[in-house]
């Protein structure tokens, strides 16, 4: 099951829950990771899409010293997409897009 949440500058930093979930952004926000552990249960993880639908960036921050792919941060570019996911220790890009 997946749930949907709308984000905009005016919520300041936001905090992602460890459900699969997609992110819809319409403004320039960051965005805090729930812990990898938590998104990864039982050998399952959640996947958690966001979308960034125009011009501003959004920043992913991992939840306290882990990584998404390596970095201690994700931009995302405005018009683009990205889905993570975990492995119980850190954070992974599953894929990434550009929105048409």
């Amino acid at each position: 099951n997946w749930s949907s949440d709308v984000c905009s500058s005016d919520l300041g930093d936001t905090d992602l829950y460890p459900v699969s979930q997609l992110v819809f952004t319409t403004d320039s926000v960051n965005l805090n990771m729930p812990s990898a552990s938590a998104m990864f249960s039982e050998g399952k993880t959640c996947e958690i899409a966001v979308i960034n639908a125009d011009g501003n960036s959004t920043t992913i921050y991992p939840y306290g010293s882990e990584l998404i792919n390596g970095a201690d941060h994700l931009t995302l570019a405005g018009g683009r997409s990205v889905t993570l996911v975990s492995n119980g220790s850190n954070i992974y890009i599953l894929n990434s897009y550009k929105l048409s």
